[in-house]
């Protein structure tokens, strides 16, 4: 176990957690705190001219209610890249706003002399009397804690998260490549398709009002790519011999390397990207300012991650698959690398093959070595096909069968449509001599159908899975939790804070399985709208838990039906849940889904979002 440490002066509060990937580049995002770097250089830091200023812009999102701040452009500042390949600009200014230059992270400052601990930059300010006192933080500041040290980092692994506390996720030569496919086949363009307006019947909106507010750090060179402007034959570069294709752009782009992608129209049949690259859409045509809301980059082709280090973010990827006629068909793969802050709608409709259609919207298996990691995305799979079976938007097993660790982190996901067989979330335990493990942590996790469970998984007899599932809000239409087991080997769960409800009068809220099946422990949930709202079969450790079922979708949320799934003041969910900060064995969580930061000290909320 790692110690945090927060003090201030002669004030010291103990905190036990670990120092997550949260902890420094994602606590920044929290509209109340803010993170400058220090300049010092080392193996992980060091002081570069930044490239143009990007910044993350947009309205107020019903559900999370962030908003961001349009940025300037500022191709001749000094930033300091800080170790999760960012760069951030300092400020002194009291009360001021900052930019994370190539993120578009955005970063307040408190006022100086209020009430309790403000930070400013990486400074812990505090009054006595009308005297501030100041002190700098060596790791981190946290308005209204102070200063946050990691003192005992532990050794960092491949795991999707910041072990070491350097605020970097599986660091430099911590991961192989993990990768398992073929490799990439021969670029080919498709037509840009038609673009029909989305019916949804989920609660949550389609598409979202904004995009999850998670920044994209930009690693190494950088290259440029625009449908509108760009030329294949080009350099890429600059904005100015910008790439035109991205199938063509991934390939030329050498490993460790950035790719800027400007707004438009791709249609690249499939992009394999099987190195470390990362693929970053959402620019203005003159690759100034990143707002994936205001400037939207569009890919209409299959997307194949294959490289622990690889990572897809800022784009929408609309598919309507007309070919998805065959029994069984996945769209995009994410067996390496990560995917992150995209809008993903899969609509399938029906072809000419009449056996049973089997859809998978993303297929998340992880290879043998490798972390597929699934972040701030809003994700959205449906199947038209009258002779649908099987839909998932998200499967551990078909197609590619899950191998690794798996990371579902921050996620707006629905499944809509279907009978009883479909899932939001599905797969099989190992399939190999070796455990797997997927972590499930502030994810929104719903179905929208006349039947079927939000998280669905089977035992496929060879080895232990391990399912770590942290403050979600899970919305199932009979389940919430189905599972079964296998004698031979264990599929343990790990169940905390979480909301798991059904607003359609469903038939069990847990019910993981028999044989072969240990919920290890059960703490601060809740449970209700179920037949049975209980958790099956019986935790070993069992703490906190609501399964009354007395509660309801208007005494919990803010606006359950019309998708605000903020914990109502005085509902259930408020301040029932357990203060798990940072803490590895839970999955080091430290912010909520709308990246703010949840509370260092004292009980949280249940499910994704705090209040």
């Amino acid at each position: 176990m790692r110690t945090l440490v927060a003090s201030l002066g002669s004030f010291f509060v103990v905190l036990l957690a670990g120092c997550g990937d949260d902890l420094t580049s994602t606590v920044g995002t929290a509209s109340d705190t803010a993170s400058t770097s220090t300049g010092e250089t080392s193996s992980s830091t060091g002081t570069t001219a930044s490239l143009p200023t990007t910044t993350d812009t947009g309205g107020t999102d019903s559900m999370t209610g962030t908003t961001g701040t349009t940025g300037t452009v500022e191709p001749t500042s000094t930033s300091t890249t800080t170790g999760d390949g960012s760069s951030s600009t300092s400020t002194s200014t009291t009360g001021s706003t900052t930019e994370d230059t190539t993120t578009g992270e955005v970063m307040t400052t408190g006022e100086a002399c209020v009430d309790g601990v403000v930070c400013e930059g990486n400074i812990a300010i505090s009054c006595e009397g009308e005297v501030p006192s100041m002190e700098e933080c060596g790791h981190l500041c946290v308005d209204g804690v102070g200063c946050v040290d990691c003192v005992a980092p532990g050794p960092e692994v491949c795991d999707g998260l910041d072990n070491d506390c350097d605020g970097v996720a599986d660091g430099p030569g911590v991961c192989g490549p993990g990768s398992c496919s073929a490799g990439a086949g021969v670029c080919i363009e498709l037509t840009i398709p038609d673009e029909p307006p989305l019916v949804s019947g989920c609660r949550q909106q389609f598409p979202p009002a904004q995009s999850l507010p998670c920044p994209i750090a930009e690693p190494g060179p950088v290259f440029h790519v625009s449908a509108q402007t760009g030329d294949d034959a080009n350099d890429g570069t600059t904005p100015e011999t910008a790439w035109r294709t991205l199938c063509h752009a991934v390939g030329a782009a050498p490993a460790g390397s950035t790719l800027r992608v400007a707004e438009g129209q791709y249609a690249s049949a499939e992009v394999y990207v099987g190195k470390e690259l990362t693929i970053k859409g959402g620019f203005d045509g003159t690759f100034s300012t990143w707002d994936p809301d205001l400037h939207p980059t569009t890919f209409y082709g299959r997307l194949n991650l294959d490289h622990n280090g690889a990572v897809f973010g800022g784009f929408r990827m609309i598919a309507s698959p007309l070919h998805a006629d065959a029994w069984s068909y996945p769209h995009h793969f994410v067996g390496a690398g990560t995917l992150v802050r995209n809008y993903v709608e899969i609509v399938a409709t029906s072809g000419g093959d009449m056996n049973t259609l089997n859809l998978y919207g993303i297929v998340a298996s992880a290879c043998s070595g490798g972390v597929s990691v699934l972040r701030c995305n809003d994700i959205y799979v449906r199947s038209d096909a009258p002779q649908t079976f099987v839909v998932s938007a998200v499967e551990y097993g078909n197609h590619a069968l899950h191998a690794g660790q798996g990371v579902l982190d921050g996620n707006r996901i629905c499944q809509d449509g279907g009978g009883f067989a479909t899932d939001a979330i599905g797969g099989y335990g190992s399939c190999f001599p070796a455990p797997v493990s997927l972590l499930m942590r502030n994810n929104v996790i719903e179905t929208a159908g006349s039947g079927g469970s939000a998280i669905d998984f089977y035992s496929c007899g060879s080895d232990d899975m391990s399912f770590t599932l942290t403050n979600n809000t899970v919305i199932g239409v009979s389940e919430a939790i189905r599972g079964s087991g296998d004698a031979a080997v264990m599929m343990r769960w790990k169940l905390t804070n979480n909301i798991f409800f059904s607003a359609g009068g469903g038939q069990t809220a847990v019910n993981a399985g028999d044989v072969g099946v240990e919920i290890t422990t059960s703490e601060g949930n809740l449970t209700f709208g179920f037949a049975d709202n209980a958790i099956h079969p019986a935790p070993l450790l069992s703490v906190g838990d609501d399964v009354s079922g007395v509660a309801t979708p208007a005494s919990v949320f803010v606006d359950a039906m019309n998708g605000d799934l903020h914990p109502k003041a005085g509902g259930q969910a408020v301040d029932t849940g357990l203060n798990v900060f940072g803490l590895p064995a839970y999955g080091v969580v430290t912010t909520d889904i709308a990246q703010q930061l949840r509370p260092p000290q004292g009980p949280w909320d249940r499910g994704a979002l705090e209040l």
